[in-house]
């Protein structure tokens, strides 16, 4: 296959792919969070990747460097890189797709994953997103794409207490994905964890946390998320200090609760403007 770099087979049996792109649609970091975190959890593999220079706008996407005393100890380009999860105790085994959302020939990109998919008899994909709502922090709004028959659907937003997506808006890449596996007759479940709109620039742990808690549910995998559960309630610790420390902003908060409960999207200008000031003091 043209782009892809194999660099060892793995041993596993209709596996489900698991796919968490950077960029436009991973909104607070939380699906590149997500799958990072749960790749280094499960101490998945590398065994492939998709070279980079189709498929990027390099002074777009810019790589990344490393210079020390004058000198380049490292250069990065966005990447595309399979890890691979075996499953001793039952299944399904995992792929791991880490990478970056292409900037250009999504067709071609498109096209590129599902012979991996075909390869591997991928059985089922799941996509991680990220996307900024209209929601209070406190939430945790977990939201379902997907071609899965609608009979599936109702059970499974009744079982994990999901809802199914509304956007109407600039696509991203998960939407064509989508669009093929429908083609090949290939389920697949987009999970997007709703951000809010309000904190930005650090990964949302929180969201992250919530998302991953719902997967392993549906896959029925036991993995320990104490310590990214842990973390996540440190932050929500934080940006609440600085929310007491402002009546206004206190008032505010409240009152987006009640609005949220009511389906309302509240302005939030003020309480945007303190919590960046915040969040870039406290940047990551």
């Amino acid at each position: 296959m043209e782009n892809f770099i194999l660099y060892k087979e793995p041993q596993i049996n209709n596996p489900y792919l698991i796919i968490g792109f950077k960029g436009w649609p991973d909104a607070g970091k939380v699906a590149s969070g997500a799958i990072n975190y749960l790749k280094n959890k499960l101490k998945a593999e590398k065994f492939a990747e998709i070279r980079a220079e189709e498929f990027y706008v390099f002074t777009s996407s810019r790589p990344l460097t490393n210079i020390k005393e004058g000198k380049v100890q490292e250069l990065e380009f966005p990447s595309n890189q399979f890890f691979f999860w075996k499953n001793e105790s039952s299944t399904p085994d995992l792929i791991l797709l880490i990478g970056t959302e292409p900037d250009l020939k999504w067709n071609k990109y498109v096209k590129l994953l599902m012979e991996v998919i075909q390869k591997f008899m991928v059985k089922k994909i799941f996509t991680f997103g990220g996307v900024y709502a209209n929601i209070p922090y406190s939430k945790e709004v977990i939201t379902i794409v997907t071609n899965i028959k609608d009979l599936h659907l109702k059970e499974i937003l009744r079982k994990y207490e999901m809802e199914t997506g509304e956007y109407q808006g600039p696509a991203g890449i998960h939407t064509l994905l989508l669009t093929e596996c429908t083609k090949k007759g290939i389920d697949i479940l987009s999970l997007w964890g709703n951000a809010p709109s309000y904190i930005g620039g650090i990964w949302n742990l929180k969201v992250s946390y919530a998302l991953l808690k719902k997967f392993l549910k549906i896959l029925n995998l036991k993995v320990d998320l104490e310590d990214l559960k842990k973390k996540s309630e440190e932050l929500n610790k934080q940006i609440d200090k600085i929310i007491e420390q402002k009546p206004e902003l206190k008032e505010y908060v409240k009152k987006l609760e009640e609005e949220y409960e009511l389906k309302r999207p509240p302005h939030q200008d003020e309480l945007i403007k303190e919590i960046e000031n915040f969040l870039k003091k406290h940047k990551n």
